[in-house]
């Protein structure tokens, strides 16, 4: 029987022991490097480069992301398969850290879909402004 986590589980706990003393602006750039380790958590990955400084930052970045999309959600067909995907996205973090690190080439087309809701977004909201 296989494990869920794949033994991420055991590799997460080393990783928040290693930023245990320094939890508020992490080990450092590079850290996962010098340690060995790939997190396959983005969220963890933030929390030991830059602590719970970046990843309030990043979680900042997301809402901002978020509260665009949100208000065509219902109203907006292509807003809602990007937002749609932007939650896909977050929860997809939790496991693999592609929307930042590791492939460029997966994190291109991931960013494009969640730029294009945001465009679509920013069009309605100057044709409603100007028409």
């Amino acid at each position: 029987q296989e494990n869920f986590f794949s033994g991420r589980q055991l590799l997460w706990n080393t990783i928040i022991e290693a930023v245990h003393n320094n939890w508020l602006f992490g080990r450092d750039v590079g850290s996962g490097i010098v340690l060995g380790l790939s997190t396959h958590n983005l969220y963890l990955f933030l929390y030991l480069e830059g602590g719970v400084f970046l990843l309030v930052l990043f979680f900042c970045f997301l809402y901002l992301l978020w509260n665009k999309l949100c208000p065509y959600v219902r109203s907006d067909k292509q807003i809602r398969l990007s937002a749609a995907y932007f939650l896909g996205i977050i929860v997809y973090c939790s496991f693999e850290m592609t929307l930042l690190t590791n492939t460029i080439a997966v994190a291109i087309p991931l960013w494009f879909t969640i730029g294009y809701g945001l465009m679509r977004a920013n069009y309605l909201e100057w044709q409603k402004e100007y028409t």
